[in-house]
């Protein structure tokens, strides 16, 4: 299970974090919508 928490700029790691498979960074929050980024 993957909970966000909103806050801009929070970063999210998938996977190991010693060798990650990706990060998710919330990047812009407006009113109900979130924009993430994928690294």
């Amino acid at each position: 299970m993957l909970v966000i928490t909103r806050r801009e700029g929070e970063e999210v790691v998938i996977g190991d974090p010693a060798a990650p498979l990706g990060i998710v960074r919330i990047s812009v929050i407006k009113g109900d919508r979130v924009r993430i980024a994928f690294e």
